[in-house]
């Protein structure tokens, strides 16, 4: 070995030379990971504030991307001193960076605890469009190649709400696979509130508008009872 080829990959380097080792395949079990890791975050959040229990899933079968919103705090953005960077860049483009290391009690177990999810659906992409709703401030990213290509700042006039609006189209250079079948979204979604109770998401098809809510007030104890039910 000379010592010219020894080289260290950047994270995004990391991420689209070996998606199996974030997302366990390369092909379309990683894709289906990429989505999952979005959708978890919406669960961690609202694990750890049950206020909020809204989530927007919207998925296009036939152009292959997808969308998830919640209505919690928003991504960190701020100036991060000890790390010397921004926030959302850390969540964001960076691997082994999050924010479930602390301040989690005894009573919530949170799904993410690696740092890893966010980043790498991000840095896998073929293209992503992340919007983060603070109380005054939106701010926006538009991603390509797993690369931030723009950023913008502007004044929430319009919108009442805060929270964190993420659509990712994944790359098929990354992924052998890139066509996730809709019944196994719906089936994940669904999953997702059977195991925790009062989550509410209503999942969309881009391509046909059709909607479709998800909710069990008591869990699987409804879930069951929808079962007897037939």
């Amino acid at each position: 070995m000379n010592n010219e080829n020894v080289r260290k990959l950047t994270d995004r380097e990391t991420v689209r030379l070996n998606p199996n080792m974030y997302g366990d395949s390369d092909d379309i079990i990683g894709t289906q990971q990429t989505l999952k890791e979005i959708v978890n975050n919406t669960v961690d959040l609202y694990l750890k504030n049950k206020e909020y229990n809204k989530v927007e899933v919207c998925y296009s079968p036939k152009d292959n991307w997808y969308s998830v919103r919640d209505y919690g705090q928003g991504l960190p953005v701020e100036w991060n001193e000890e790390a010397g960077d921004y926030n959302y860049n850390l969540v964001m483009f960076t691997l082994n960076a999050g924010t479930n290391y602390d301040n989690i009690t005894e009573d919530v177990v949170t799904i993410g605890k690696h740092g890893v999810g966010l980043s790498f659906s991000i840095m896998s992409c073929e293209e992503a469009y992340v919007e983060i709703v603070k109380e005054k401030t939106i701010y926006e990213f538009f991603i390509e190649e797993g690369k931030l290509v723009k950023e913008n700042k502007c004044k929430n006039t319009h919108k009442e709400k805060c929270g964190t609006y993420i659509k990712i189209k994944p790359s098929n250079e990354v992924f052998t696979d890139i066509n996730i079948p809709e019944e196994w979204v719906k089936n994940y979604l669904k999953e997702q509130t059977v195991t925790n109770k009062g989550l509410r998401i209503v999942y969309t098809n881009a391509d046909t508008t059709e909607e479709t809510e998800y909710y069990y007030e008591n869990g699987i104890v409804d879930y069951i009872e929808e079962l007897s039910e037939g």
